[in-house]
C-alpha cells in the first residue's frame, strides 16, 4: 500500500503540533479479502521468509515442505513473492479446511505465476483431481501441462477425472502471468490468461466432482499424487480462492488493477510534536482508518 499527503505541510512554523486529523489516499494492487474469499496468500512477507499467512478473514494455517520460501528477488506486487524450486516444493492447508469443497456454487482458483522452466508439467493449486488412485484424490487442480496448454482438472469416484483445457499457448520463462479459472451459477466454466478467456475443449467438470471429502489437503506448487507431482518451479503470488465468479462471461479483464481508496482520515496519536523552524514535511506517529476498518 502507498499513501500520500500534503495536508498541513509547509503551514506549521515555530511552535507545538498538536494531536490532529491528515487525509490521506490510499492505493494498492494486492488482492483485498472480501465476504467471498477462502484463502489468500499475498506472499509479501520476504523478512520471514518461511512464514506464509492467510490473509482472508478464515486465517488458515498454511505448511511449507521443501525449501518452499519467499524470495524478494522477484515480485509482481509487494516486497517479495513465494519461490518453488520444481524438485520437492508445496505449500498446504489442512484438508479437513477444504472438505466441503465448491459443490454447485461458483468458484474462482487464480494466481501470478512466473515460471523458472515452463517447458515441464507444473501444477499451480489442486485440491486432488490427480490420478487414478482411488478416492482420496478426488477432487480439482489448475495446471499447466508440458502441452503449453492450461487444464482445471475435476476427480470423483476414484474412477473419471473430467477436464477443460485451453489451446497451446505461447509461453516465456521468467514473466509473470495471470491465470484464472472459474465456474458461474449456470455451471459454465472459463479459463483466463492475464485477463484473456481462451477457447477451452474438454468435459465439464460436474458438481460431484468439485465437492470431496477425500483426505488429500489443498497445495500450492503441487498436486497430490504419490505424496506430491508435477512440481512447480519459479515463483508465485497473490493466489486467491474465492467462492464466487469474480470474471463472469468470458468478458477480457485487467488483473489487479491499481484501485485508489476514498480519503482516510489519519490521527497523530503522539500528543504533540516539537518543531523547530518552518517545515516542508513532518514525521509522526499515525494510526489510519480506511473504508475496510483496518
Amino acid at each position: 500500500e502507498t499513501f500520500t499527503s500534503n495536508a498541513k505541510l509547509g503551514t506549521e512554523t515555530d511552535g507545538v503540533i498538536t494531536s490532529g486529523y491528515w487525509g490521506t489516499v490510499f492505493s494498492y494492487n494486492e488482492f483485498r479479502s472480501d465476504a467471498n474469499t477462502l484463502l489468500l496468500l499475498h506472499g509479501n512477507k520476504g523478512d520471514i521468509a518461511t512464514q506464509f499467512t492467510d490473509s482472508s478473514s478464515n486465517g488458515y494455517t498454511i505448511s511449507a515442505t521443501g525449501t518452499a520460501t519467499q524470495s524478494t528477488a522477484q515480485k509482481k506486487w509487494g516486497t517479495s513473492s513465494m519461490l518453488f524450486d520444481g524438485d520437492s516444493d508445496y505449500l498446504s492447508c489442512s484438508h479437513s479446511d477444504w472438505d466441503a469443497g465448491f459443490g454447485t456454487g461458483d468458484l474462482t482458483v487464480e494466481a501470478w505465476v512466473r515460471f523458472n522452466d515452463h517447458a515441464p508439467s507444473q501444477c499451480i493449486i489442486s485440491k486432488g483431481g490427480a490420478g487414478w488412485g482411488g478416492t482420496d484424490y478426488d477432487g480439482w487442480q489448475l495446471t499447466k501441462h508440458s502441452n503449453d496448454r492450461l487444464y482445471f482438472y475435476g476427480r470423483q469416484g476414484g474412477t473419471s477425472r473430467e477436464m477443460y483445457t485451453t489451446s497451446a499457448l505461447s509461453w516465456s520463462d521468467d514473466t509473470w502471468y495471470h491465470f484464472a479459472a472459474t465456474k458461474d451459477s449456470t455451471d459454465t466454466f472459463y479459463i483466463y490468461r492475464d485477463g484473456v478467456s481462451q477457447a477451452l475443449t474438454g468435459t465439464n467438470p460436474d458438481s460431484t466432482s468439485l465437492t470431496t471429502d477425500a483426505s488429500v489437503d489443498l497445495l500450492i506448487g503441487a498436486q497430490p499424487w504419490g505424496g506430491g507431482g508435477l512440481f512447480f518451479g519459479g515463483y508465485i503470488e497473490e493466489v486467491r480462492i474465492s467462492d464466487s465468479c469474480r470474471y463472469p462471461d468470458g468478458t477480457t479483464f485487467t488483473p489487479n488493477p491499481t484501485v485508489t481508496g476514498d480519503s482516510a482520515t489519519a490521527t497523530l496519536i503522539q500528543s504533540a510534536n516539537a518543531v523547530t523552524g518552518t517545515r516542508t514535511e513532518v514525521g509522526g506517529t499515525m494510526l489510519y482508518a480506511d473504508n475496510e476498518g483496518t
